[in-house]
């Protein structure tokens, strides 16, 4: 799955994915909602008016008016900057509070400038590059993330680093309790590395009421930093930045991550 993380770029940049039809069916549709809630607002309105004297009526307006002014100058002014914070903090951007109110509140740059302005950076889900096992499949998802981005545009992606031989600390289990009570057991069976690349591994599931054990075996691909350039330049994506931690340490051969930053050219 991909997420998009608007970021601000020069004014030679031009994104028209930016102010395409689905951009403006989500205008659409967040259009109708802020009518429905005002709506909503008249008919509680309505609804209290009619339970309160008539002398009353007028301070029953004010009160549900100036609440509904009030909790919406909120959200205009820095309540859609905080919802935006979960998501910095789930890409460990640094200091994610303050970049997330900083670039959207009401007088921030991700507000005030105009979409097209706005260059999308393509993240995905933590280690999903990792279940593409053949390189005809990493050609056609790096060929299918070069059509989403325009010239310049930014694809981030994370790998761990076979260096390290990581798959070999998955051996570990923990126990956790489901909604029916029962104590259920998660592990994994030995992982085993098939052909260089591929390591191979399943979870085993078990609790002491169940008939047997749920395996769900997996393979993911574990591809060295220098590999990935080569991918990626096939794909006409060129390596911007590289860090070996989240905290966008320096990737070293011992370091446990390869994130890589590609910009399309």
């Amino acid at each position: 799955m991909d997420v998009h993380i608007p970021l601000v770029v020069g004014a030679a940049g031009f994104f028209k994915e930016q102010v395409s039809t689905n951009i403006f069916q989500s205008d659409i549709f967040y259009a109708v909602a802020t009518v429905s809630l005002f709506l909503l607002v008249i008919a509680i309105g309505m609804i209290d008016a009619g339970l309160v004297q008539r002398k009353n009526l007028l301070d029953v307006w004010i009160g549900k008016l100036a609440a509904a002014f009030i909790a919406g100058l909120g959200m205009f002014l820095i309540g859609y900057a905080i919802w935006q914070v979960s998501f910095y903090e789930a890409f460990e951007i640094p200091k994610p509070w303050g970049e997330a109110i900083s670039q959207w509140w009401a007088g921030g740059v991700n507000v005030t400038s105009l979409p097209q302005s706005l260059s999308p950076e393509l993240a995905p889900e933590n280690d999903v590059f990792q279940v593409f096992l053949a390189d005809d499949d990493i050609a056609a998802a790096l060929a299918a993330v070069r059509a989403a981005l325009a010239d310049g545009g930014r694809y981030a992606f994370e790998t761990l680093n076979p260096l390290l031989r990581p798959w070999a600390q998955w051996t570990g289990s923990s126990q956790v309790i489901a909604p029916d009570g029962a104590v259920v057991t998660a592990a994994n069976t030995d992982p085993r590395l098939v052909g260089g690349q591929i390591v191979e591994v399943a979870g085993r599931f078990s609790s002491p009421g169940w008939e047997r054990d749920v395996l769900c075996p997996s393979s993911l691909r574990f591809t060295e930093a220098e590999a990935l350039d080569a991918l990626l330049a096939r794909a006409g994506l060129t390596v911007a930045e590289r860090y070996g931690r989240w905290d966008r340490s320096p990737f070293t051969a011992d370091m446990p991550e390869i994130i890589t930053i590609a910009t399309a050219r």
